[in-house]
């Protein structure tokens, strides 16, 4: 086509500049607009045209009888002519490819930008290659393209017996492309398509570099979190272990002189150990569901002044030294909440609590409700949390910058948070004016009954 419609195309002009009576200016100026218009075509169509052209206005407008041109003035202008329309077509074939790879390069930036985005989002590299390829073979007008990176082969056949290959690697060997082309690729259309293939195989690989280096660090995190756990857990395991053991044997043995106050002691003992087993078991066991997702709700009517005492009751002589305060006004309207998690937020922050709070010392646990939500506190009177790390204690593991060596698992605070967000809520830390922290959780409201009150739920060497 690109070397047939230029012949087409002056010969159209030449008869209809004859047929209309043109003189020799105007057949001129409209066999160069034919030229023009094959030239749109290419630089080899342009310059064909530009000669038929030439030719057809010797012997139409030109010509004397028995003669190829006439005068010499005649010569002379059909010199500029031939002159004039070779330059013309080549400035035109020039300027369309100048366009035409100027529009490549916009189209290969965006599809590289488009690249980019769907890696950063994380979509599959397979999924990421085969779109790749496909818009590949779109925008450079492949017969067929088949693309190699990163391990996945994608191929794109839009005319599979047609064109001849074209194979680049890229400079660092991590993507390779063959293409086959119905016609020839220009020198600047491969330059571009080079640089692309280049761009993207590094693109590609930093990309997976990325990602080993991602789940590198997220195995760190996790080997060190696993580390931290059993560290703390076999601390905590031993020592009431070991106290569970020694009493055990001091019972058993029948050498042993026992008073009646020892005896009960000891028994003592083995209950408040096995407590705190029972306690760190839970907590493990509560943020397993939470890893899992299969921490649901059971919302029921919510009993707080109830569930406050069993938490403390939980704690045993760890609020020994305490007095735990219940601050929930009695007008307040009532809640639907899971019982069997609000007892286990209750208790974990009630032995975070105490465990932090200097003896002597209250502890309360406080209720409020406006029109959207429902906020249970457990306000002490402790160090409180250092600056920066009110959302840090919250994360599995983390303890406290003063807590002492293998005091703790980490997990008690976490499991709060896992909990409350099943509510559909949130936890935050904040300081308790005068000295202190507070664990503000909110819940959204559901409507149900909650008992209420305000009062000294345990006070230690008092009455209650």
């Amino acid at each position: 086509m690109r070397f047939v419609l230029p012949p087409i195309l002056v010969v159209v002009a030449t008869v209809a500049s004859w047929w209309f009576g043109a003189d020799p200016v105007v057949a001129a100026l409209v066999l160069l607009v034919a030229v023009v218009i094959s030239s749109l075509l290419g630089r080899l169509g342009g310059l064909l045209a530009a000669g038929i052209a030439a030719a057809c206005l010797s012997q139409v407008f030109l010509a004397d009888e028995g003669q190829l041109v006439g005068d010499g003035d005649d010569i002379i202008g059909l010199v500029v002519f031939t002159v004039v329309a070779m330059v013309v077509a080549t400035l035109v074939a020039r300027e369309r490819i100048a366009r035409r790879h100027v529009g490549l390069v916009e189209q290969e930036v965006r599809l590289r930008i488009g690249i980019t985005d769907s890696l950063m989002r994380g979509e599959p590299v397979s999924e990421v290659v085969a779109s790749t390829t496909d818009a590949i073979a779109e925008l450079f007008d492949l017969a067929s393209c088949t693309l190699a990176t990163a391990g996945t082969i994608a191929v794109v056949d839009r005319h599979p017996h047609g064109g001849r290959p074209c194979t680049i690697r890229s400079e660092n060997a991590s993507m390779d492309i063959v293409a086959r082309a119905d016609h020839p690729l220009d020198e600047r259309t491969l330059e571009t398509l080079t640089v692309l293939v280049a761009t993207l195989g590094v693109l590609f690989e930093r990309t997976e570099l990325e990602r080993s280096v991602g789940e590198a660090r997220v195995n760190a995190e996790v080997n060190g979190a696993r580390a931290a756990f059993f560290a703390a857990a076999g601390h905590n395991l031993r020592t009431p272990l070991a106290s569970v053991r020694t009493a055990v044997s001091t019972l058993l043995d029948d050498d042993a002189v026992l008073t009646p106050v020892d005896h009960r002691e000891l028994l003592e003992t083995i209950r408040d150990e096995t407590q705190r087993l029972e306690r760190m078991v839970a907590k493990v066991l509560s943020q397993s569901l939470a890893r899992s997702g299969q921490l649901t709700p059971e919302r029921q009517a919510v009993d707080l002044e109830g569930l406050a005492q069993v938490a403390v009751r939980r704690l045993g002589p760890a609020a020994a030294q305490h007095t735990v305060l219940l601050d929930i006004p009695a007008e307040i309207e009532p809640v639907w909440l899971d019982v069997t998690m609000v007892e286990q937020m209750l208790l974990n922050l009630l032995e975070n609590a105490v465990r932090w709070a200097p003896p002597e010392t209250s502890v309360t646990v406080a209720a409020r409700r406006d029109h959207t939500q429902f906020t249970l506190s457990v306000i002490d009177h402790g160090p409180g949390v250092p600056p920066g790390e009110e959302s840090n204690v919250f994360t599995e593991f983390h303890r406290g910058s003063a807590r002492t060596e293998g005091e703790g698992t980490g997990l008690g605070l976490a499991i709060v948070k896992a909990m409350v967000e099943a509510h559909g809520g949130d936890v935050s830390c904040r300081p308790t004016p005068g000295g202190g922290a507070t664990f503000i959780m909110r819940f959204p409201l559901a409507g149900a009954t909650l008992g209420g009150g305000t009062g000294v739920l345990v006070e230690s060497g008092g009455e209650q």
